[in-house]
């Protein structure tokens, strides 16, 4: 029978303090207070929606290119990138500063002021992008020879999703202000695509045509349906811990923060996805989709900074 050499016993020993460390940091994760358990939750949750939903994004438009065709998808990814862009500057920063402001009042205990948040942040949401989408739909029809043919009755429909994106947006950014990180962040980054998905099975299975008008068709379903039922459930949460009552608004405050949050969304926005628009200007549907799939491709690397973020 063996016995163990110095030097392995040694070695044994420098181990087991590293281990014990080890130890006692999950454990004092695990027996850790309520708010820090609660927010250790909110990161694995956040981080995992974020995963999952690069995934099924990521899938979804494997779906799509196939079915549809490299032309038909080229269009679908112009249109739909400009719903990305309007969308989230149509709110004037409120989903960020919806983050910041929605638990500072309940620390606070000035209900007045986040009933008026609440509500303010929803409304700019739902107005903005209307008014967006109703000087849109008017360029087009006015000026229809600023986009090639192939992209007017698309663009039109993609202009319908502009409303709820924006609420849908703002709704996020309550969400996370709450600490309530399904409804913020399961109904656009899961539920949406899932449904677009959906509605272009069905539509595949009925045998209508794949082409970029069901597919700007789908999205109007999908993201009116992910913002009403992220709406219902936010609504009902909110109902049962902020009672109704008067309301207290405070744009002049509100604006200066959300304003400069809105510059740097948009930058951020922007960079994201202005190859998509500039290259649409110069290159066929067929080169756009193309390249589109390409850089999604390698850009699912940038998930987990992505996810962090969440």
């Amino acid at each position: 029978m063996t016995t163990p050499s110095p030097n392995a016993e040694a070695t044994q020993d420098a181990v087991r303090p590293a281990w014990r460390l080890l130890l006692r940091r999950v454990e004092g994760m695990l027996g850790a207070t309520p708010d820090r358990s609660r927010a250790l939750l909110d990161v694995a949750l956040a981080f995992s929606v974020r995963v999952a939903s690069a995934a099924l994004l990521y899938i979804s438009q494997i779906v799509l290119a196939r079915w549809m065709g490299a032309f038909e998808y080229g269009i679908y990814v112009f249109v739909w990138t400009w719903v990305l862009l309007l969308g989230g500057v149509s709110h004037l920063g409120f989903s960020g500063a919806s983050i910041r402001l929605v638990p500072e009042y309940r620390e606070r205990a000035e209900p007045e002021l986040l009933r008026g948040l609440l509500a303010a942040g929803r409304m700019t949401a739902l107005g903005g992008a209307t008014l967006i989408a109703g000087f849109g739909g008017l360029v087009l029809w006015l000026f229809p020879w600023v986009v090639q043919s192939y992209y007017l009755l698309p663009g039109f429909l993609a202009l319908a999703c502009l409303p709820l994106y924006a609420l849908s947006d703002v709704q996020d950014g309550i969400g996370r202000g709450r600490g309530w990180m399904a409804v913020a962040l399961v109904p656009p980054y899961i539920v949406r695509p899932l449904m677009v998905l959906a509605c272009m099975i069905v539509a595949h299975a009925l045998g209508w045509p794949m082409v970029a008008t069901t597919a700007a068709g789908a999205a109007i379903i999908a993201t009116w349906g992910a913002a009403a039922a992220q709406t219902f459930v936010l609504h009902r949460r909110l109902a049962a811990e902020l009672p109704a009552g008067p309301r207290r608004f405070a744009y002049r405050t509100w604006l200066g923060i959300s304003l400069p949050l809105l510059a740097m969304y948009a930058c951020e926005m922007t960079l994201q996805n202005a190859d998509v628009i500039m290259i649409s200007a110069y290159l066929t549907p067929v080169e756009v989709g193309m390249y589109f799939a390409a850089a999604k491709t390698m850009s699912l690397v940038m998930f987990v900074h992505y996810a962090v973020g969440s």
